[in-house]
């Protein structure tokens, strides 16, 4: 039926209508031949209906006619000559306008439909049109989306989009899982996360400024965060109205960024601004041409400028060249810095007062925006240039000393290692200066155990001086802990002198004074006492007498007899401490043991001796010198520190023989008010006489001691 429809459509009007009268005439024949009371009206109705439908007025007007015509010829053939003959034509009349009426109203309907037909189709068209575009803007809407969450996904900042009371978070990015190290979902739950992980002491700030500018526009914080594992980082939040048709603010759009790198660049520039602030050094940046570009306040001071008039000027301004153009030297010191990196040079600099100066500057260069820019470092160096020709013609004076007098500077450091060796008298150990540095001394002097471990105790750090013997030769040595800056050890310093004709001399005469001594002593025992003793004898003689003939004189004759006996014991406790006889009979441990008893004797006071050494030593002349200084102490003793107790005690540690007299009196004081007197100075020769260290120290417990220790020579 839809292709007879289109085929319909397709024909002409003429075709149409010839196809009308087609029908019609059928229709027209049809009902001739049929009988009488059959009708075939609806027929021609319909016919007429599909050509006003199909071909419009025209066709079915023509056919409408023709279809009453022909109905009407069939019905008057029938009954003309009856009565009746009106009725035919009445119902020709009605036949033809109905069938007129047909074609008309179904054209009009057809035309209608038409129109219908093609607001439809129009309406159709402007509908699928309008699908299309809204399949287009949705394919872009969702690659804009896309695009969007790519974009939001993958950039550092956070783009968070809220509610104007802050009730409720829209949308945010997931930079803010990797900035605040908490969930997207978290902050969609509840929106007041964000803000419980800011800083305490900016949480109450960022509150007020979102609460209070947000809605502005004017809102652009800075805080600090906390994540969850305790780290702080620091944001810069911004934040923009959204308004809808009405104008009206109904969102917040923002976007966070983390600063934390630059915060720190900006801490780290400021502490280095600090820092440059605060070095003492004068330190200028200036451009490839030589303007000044920055100082730091040690240099404006050094040139007397204020801060920042500097900046600006050529460098020429401060006199940075020798006698030569500015430019040209300049231009050569850049050219230095370009070909080592560094260049180092003195100047002679006026200040602005016009005041000159000698300064050091250190010049090297940095890039900065892509240019080259020269770094200088210099310092006033007037006073260091007066200290350092002062040292200089010290240390030619102090050369002039080492090298004229009979001594040796030496110094190591805390492993031993010789560092420094020099000296005249390095000439009679056969040794030139600097010879053995870098050497240890224990191997070098290996030979010389004294002088070895003298060095140890000074790296002890034990300050003290000691007559060393090295071979033929005798050196009077000091030695010093050496120490660095912070005070640690570091290691030691000495000096020693050529004292062997000293030394010798000083035996002679500690040698001839000890022979005098004894000398004295037996004149004393031979002769004094002897007269002494005769006298006695005497005396006692004549007090019998008088006391047998009851004189009024034999009382005092028997104060002369006490007196006598006295002086007798007394000549002999001289003579034996001019000369102890049992030192080279028995041994220097019996001769300390009777200077002990003679003294606790002869004073009435607590003198004991202890003795863990050997009673016979083979050097006589080390006992006797050991014997003199242990009596001078004991002397000194009684008389200056009013002691109640005195000990003497002998050791023999190893190789060491080392000799204590010990009191409990008044103490170290005392001893050091009487150390210009003839007693300690003796007692220091016979010590450094024997190559011995005497030591004079307080008491632990009040008192003084006095030691000497000396190494026991063998074979």
């Amino acid at each position: 039926m839809q292709r007879f429809s289109k085929w319909l459509h397709s024909r002409s009007r003429v075709k149409l209508v010839t196809l009308g009268v087609i029908v019609v005439v059928g229709l027209g024949l049809a009902q001739h031949v049929t009988p009488e009371r059959m009708s075939f009206t609806a027929l021609f109705l319909l016919a007429i209906g599909a050509l006003a439908w199909f071909g419009g007025w025209a066709p079915a007007f023509a056919t409408a006619i023709g279809a009453a015509g022909l109905i009407f010829v069939e019905e008057w053939r029938a009954v003309r000559g009856e009565p009746i003959e009106w009725v035919v034509w009445v119902n020709a009349v009605t036949r033809l306008a109905s069938f007129l009426g047909a074609a008309w109203g179904v054209d009009g309907w057809r035309r209608s439909a038409r129109e219908l037909e093609q607001r439809i189709a129009a309406r159709t068209a402007e509908l699928q049109a309008l699908v299309v575009e809204l399949r287009q803007s949705e394919g872009r809407l969702r690659e804009s989306n896309e695009r969007f969450a790519e974009l939001a996904g993958n950039i550092s900042e956070v783009f968070w989009l809220s509610d104007l009371n802050k009730t409720e978070i829209i949308y945010v990015s997931s930079g803010y899982e990797r900035i605040w190290g908490r969930g997207c979902e978290t902050l969609y739950r509840s929106p007041r996360t964000w803000l419980d992980a800011i800083h305490p002491e900016d949480r109450e700030r960022v509150a007020e400024a979102a609460r209070t500018r947000q809605a502005a526009g004017g809102y652009d914080e800075e805080y600090r965060i906390v994540k969850p594992d305790g780290s702080l980082r620091w944001i810069r939040d911004r934040a923009f109205p959204v308004r809808n048709e009405q104008d009206k603010v109904y969102r917040i759009a923002g976007i966070a960024e983390d600063i934390t790198d630059q915060k720190r660049a900006e801490e780290t520039l400021q502490t280095q601004a600090r820092v440059l602030e605060s070095i003492t050094e004068g330190v200028l940046l200036s451009d490839a041409a030589g303007v000044i570009t920055l100082t730091n306040a040690a240099l404006d001071e050094m040139f007397g400028y204020e801060r920042g008039e500097l900046r600006g000027k050529p460098v020429g301004e401060l006199r940075f060249r020798s006698e030569e153009d500015d430019t040209q030297h300049f231009t050569r010191i850049v050219e230095h810095v370009k070909a080592r990196g560094v260049s180092v040079q003195e100047f002679k600099c006026r200040r602005k007062d016009g005041s000159s100066f000698l300064a050091e500057f250190r010049s090297s260069s940095i890039t900065l925006r892509g240019e080259f820019h020269l770094v200088a470092v210099g310092q006033d160096v007037t006073e260091r240039k007066r200290a350092e020709e002062a040292l200089r013609q010290n240390e030619e004076r102090l050369r002039t000393i080492i090298t004229g007098a009979p001594v040796i500077v030496f110094a190591g450091d805390r492993q031993g290692t010789i560092t420094f060796e020099d000296g005249r008298a390095l000439s009679a150990l056969n040794a030139a200066p600097g010879e053995h540095v870098g050497r240890p001394l224990a191997e070098v002097y290996q030979q010389f155990p004294p002088f070895v471990a003298n060095v140890r105790r000074a790296l002890a750090g034990e300050e003290f001086s000691a007559v060393v013997e090295m071979g033929p030769l005798a050196f009077e040595c000091w030695y010093s802990p050496s120490r660095d800056k912070r005070g640690h050890l570091a290691g030691y310093i000495g000096v020693a002198t050529n004292v062997t004709e000293r030394l010798r001399l000083e035996r002679q005469i500690l040698e001839i004074s000890d022979r005098e001594q004894a000398r004295i002593g037996q004149d004393i025992h031979d002769g004094l006492c002897q007269q002494l003793v005769s006298a006695a004898f005497d005396a006692n003689a004549l007090r019998q007498r008088l006391a047998a003939e009851a004189h009024t004189e034999a009382e005092r004759s028997l104060k002369i007899c006490a007196l006598l006996d006295a002086a007798i014991t007394e000549s002999r406790q001289v003579s034996r401490g001019l000369y102890p006889v049992r030192l080279e009979a028995e041994g220097l441990a019996s001769a300390l043991e009777e200077l002990a008893n003679a003294n606790r004797d002869r004073f009435r006071m607590d003198c004991r001796f202890e003795s863990h050494a050997p009673l016979v030593f083979g050097d006589r002349v080390m006992a006797t010198h050991l014997y003199r200084i242990a009596q001078e102490a004991v002397n000194n003793a009684v008389k200056h520190s009013q002691a109640g107790t005195i000990w003497i005690r002998l050791r023999a540690p190893g190789d060491q023989i080392t000799l204590i007299v010990e009191d409990d009196g008044q103490g170290i004081a005392d001893a050091e008010r009487n150390q210009q007197g003839m007693g300690l100075h003796i007692m220091a020769y016979r010590a450094r006489g024997i190559g011995g260290t005497l030591r004079i120290a307080p008491r632990p417990r009040g008192g003084t001691v006095v030691s000497c220790c000396v190494r026991r020579k063998t074979g």
